[in-house]
């Protein structure tokens, strides 16, 4: 498994590829993944290399989570990782004081309701 940290990621034979394959069918810059904030992952074919997605030659195509590209004599799949967890900060600070308070009432009027 190589993650893709950076975008674009080059597969191919070339020293500067993200992911350097010395197979034979793969050229020096073959297959290139794109991340476009709006649309996705897309992978893209490098010059007149051939690629392969559901037997059917590609482009440019969406990448989604399990797809197979075959390049060359090599099957690359694409797996998504873990997402970043992002702490929610000053949100997350209000919603728990919020809580504590709402649990303090509570006990405050089950207090009263048993001392009278």
């Amino acid at each position: 498994m190589v993650p893709l940290v950076r975008f674009p990621f080059t597969v191919g034979r070339a020293g500067s590829a993200g992911l350097v394959l010395d197979v034979p069918g793969i050229w020096d810059r073959h297959l290139r993944f794109e991340l476009d904030p709006r649309e996705g992952l897309f992978a893209v074919t490098e010059g007149k290399a051939l690629v392969r997605h559901g037997g059917e030659l590609i482009r440019r195509h969406r990448a989604r989570n399990g797809d197979e590209y075959q390049a060359g004599s090599v099957t690359l799949q694409v797996s998504l990782g873990e997402p970043d967890r992002q702490g929610l900060g000053f949100w997350e600070g209000v919603l728990w004081v919020l809580l504590i308070v709402v649990g303090l009432l509570q006990l405050a009027v089950a207090w009263s309701l048993l001392v009278d």
